[in-house]
């Protein structure tokens, strides 16, 4: 995609997403008004709506009452990915509590802080790898911004196997130099179990794929046989 329709795509999303804080606060606003309360019990589905508009586009899902791995606790909210990686939860609290004292006791209890959103309808509070950020609910931009890195968290193992698989992307044409130089070495000094299992592998590719199979095709298959094992 060119980098002008990247930035529009961008824009467009966080108008729209501005605009949906914007509902939020008026759904809020809303129960308060009819039900004279904006108790966590209220209002929370609210949140969790926003949460998934910001989910949604990046194939991830905020499951409802979802359990705290190893604990017995159970969280207001999981994002999840399809392959059900939990990538963070979310935790709503009365307007009424002491936020930061109930965020204490919920990390004393078992809440992992890798990537957490602690809200009660005023004060939004982030921990991610254990730092916290937090933003006034009615500062639209703020929230915005924090719901984003609340969704966009990449934990340090992917960040670690995304440097490697971006390193070995860009090592793979010296290892396979390499393991052309170790196959034609072992081919030259006549290495007798080599050239007999590749010999019978490339009897079995003519009877598999195709009679007119070469022997250079089956160096080829060989050395991506190695690059994709593990």
């Amino acid at each position: 995609m060119p980098h002008h329709c990247s930035v529009n795509v961008i824009t467009s999303f966080k108008l729209m997403s501005i605009q949906k804080i914007n509902e939020y606060y008026k759904k809020i606003a809303d129960v308060k008004r009819f039900s004279g309360t904006n108790k966590e019990t209220s209002i929370r589905r609210y949140f969790a709506e926003l949460i998934s508009h910001y989910a949604e586009p990046k194939d991830l899902r905020l499951i409802d009452e979802f359990p705290i791995k190893n604990t017995s606790r159970i969280a207001d909210g999981g994002l999840v990915t399809q392959s059900r990686f939990v990538l963070g939860y979310w935790e709503a609290k009365d307007l009424g509590d002491d936020l930061n004292k109930e965020i204490e006791n919920k990390i004393k209890v078992g809440y992992p802080t890798f990537n957490i959103l602690f809200e009660n309808s005023q004060i939004a509070v982030l921990y991610q790898d254990g730092q916290r950020q937090e933003c006034d609910i009615f500062d639209a931009k703020a929230l915005h911004q924090l719901i984003t890195l609340f969704i966009n968290y990449e934990s340090q193992e992917a960040r670690n196997f995304r440097d490697a698989l971006t390193k070995f992307t860009k090592d793979v044409p010296d290892i396979i130099h390499v393991l052309q130089n170790m196959m034609q070495n072992l081919e030259q000094e006549n290495h007798t179990e080599f050239v007999q299992k590749r010999k019978d592998f490339h009897e079995l590719c003519k009877v598999c794929i195709n009679p007119n199979i070469l022997l250079g095709d089956i160096n080829e298959m060989i050395i991506q046989h190695i690059l994709t094992e593990d």
